[in-house]
């Protein structure tokens, strides 16, 4: 079952109301997941989107090391 949490430190405009599946997560540890998600949601689109990211989606790389320098 979902939980709900608000949560609003000093520095926010807003408080942000978060659902969550871990009930035992504390606030301020979902609220530090979400603060993240501008550094993890361009990750995601840079990955998939053949327009605005690398499509990397499409690539297929076999040896480790290729991989490597292109994450680069």
């Amino acid at each position: 079952m979902a939980t709900v949490v608000c949560v609003r430190d000093k520095d926010m405009a807003e408080a942000w109301c978060l659902a969550a599946s871990d009930p035992a997560a504390s606030a301020a540890t979902r609220g530090g997941y979400y603060a993240r998600r501008g550094e993890i949601e361009p990750s995601f689109r840079d990955s998939k989107n053949l327009r605005f990211g690398m499509g990397l989606g499409r690539a297929r790389v076999k040896e480790p090391e290729r991989r490597d320098r292109l994450w680069l």
